[in-house]
């Protein structure tokens, strides 16, 4: 039997989540989780976008409930913008994180404008792409992991596809986990096979909007089960947590 011990994208009132962070911290316990992480939406996320005194807000709550039992880490869901792979998190914000996830989102505010109409609405509303806007696609993310200590990469080949391997072995090789989401875990699961070839190492998110639902991955574990991912590489099973230097 699979045990979860940790769960590392779990969202809060500071952003779209339902419950506060006591809520969440005692969901957490209860669950039996060794450890946690907060992954409310970034900056430029429309309505519901992080602001430096939410953030601020969200670590010190953390911080006045500090558990040895059960580790709480402060991490952010950060938007990739264009083509060039910019995010949305300034550095000020993410050396103050104990982690960073990235991912693709198509509620985002216009920021400067570039790459917009390609990247965010065709991306966000087609399901048809073409061969050259996954290639893209693909370069975004892999220069997003180049240009900023990316923890995370978020459902992967939600909204925004890509090839796969080049992504994969560019994570590999730069410290970068692909998440195991249990809301979207049936966009990686056609790349899932080429990603543990790759030797890429796997985290685990819920993508948890209400308490109950913290720590639950049974969509996951069924994945996990039929590809046989190794779970010695999957963080928040058998696998300790590396993060790259802020």
């Amino acid at each position: 039997m699979i045990k979860i011990i940790g769960d590392y994208h779990i969202h809060t009132k500071f952003s779209d989540g339902k419950s506060d962070t006591d809520t969440v911290i005692a969901a957490a316990k209860k669950t039996g989780l060794k450890e946690f992480a907060l992954c409310d939406h970034s900056y430029r996320s429309w309505f519901v976008g992080m602001t430096d005194d939410k953030l601020e807000k969200s670590k010190n709550a953390l911080s006045c409930r500090h558990d040895e039992q059960c580790r709480a880490l402060q991490s952010i869901e950060g938007n990739i913008l264009n083509f060039d792979g910019e995010i949305d998190v300034p550095p000020d914000a993410y050396k103050r994180l104990d982690m960073l996830s990235v991912g693709f989102h198509r509620f985002v505010t216009r920021g400067d404008g570039r790459d917009r109409k390609q990247f965010i609405l065709r991306n966000g509303w087609t399901e048809n792409l073409p061969d050259e806007l996954i290639e893209k696609n693909t370069k975004a993310y892999i220069k997003a992991i180049e240009k900023y200590p990316v923890d995370v990469i978020c459902h992967i080949g939600h909204r925004a596809k890509v090839y796969g391997k080049r992504l994969f072995e560019c994570a590999k090789s730069n410290g970068c986990h692909i998440e195991l989401n249990e809301k979207h875990i049936e966009t990686l699961e056609p790349m899932l096979q080429i990603a543990i070839e790759s030797g890429v190492k796997f985290i685990l998110g819920s993508d948890a909007h209400r308490a109950e639902n913290i720590g639950r991955f049974d969509r996951v574990i069924n994945a996990i089960e039929k590809y046989n991912v190794p779970l010695d590489r999957i963080v928040g099973i058998d696998c300790q947590l590396t993060v790259r230097k802020k």
